[in-house]
């Protein structure tokens, strides 16, 4: 199961930044923690996209391990 993915001082580009986003996207990589894209060739909104995507993994995980929340419903009596 991978965890961290670490492509420092590669030859990513934002081709391989947008394979990378959409395989995060997909689930193909279930595990992934951190991917460390420090150094590569791609540009900032390519980086961004795979950091989006990251979060956006993260943020499902959260709200997947938070116990529910309890619902209060309220009533209005109308006279």
């Amino acid at each position: 199961r991978l965890e961290f993915l670490d492509l420092r001082n590669t030859q990513v580009s934002d081709a391989g930044c947008a394979t990378l986003a959409t395989a995060l996207e997909s689930g193909a990589l279930p595990a992934i923690k951190n991917v460390d894209l420090f150094g590569i060739s791609a540009s900032l909104t390519a980086i961004a996209a795979v950091d989006e995507r990251l979060r956006s993994i993260r943020r499902r995980r959260a709200l997947l391990t938070c116990p529910p929340i309890p619902l209060h419903v309220t009533r209005t009596l109308v006279p």
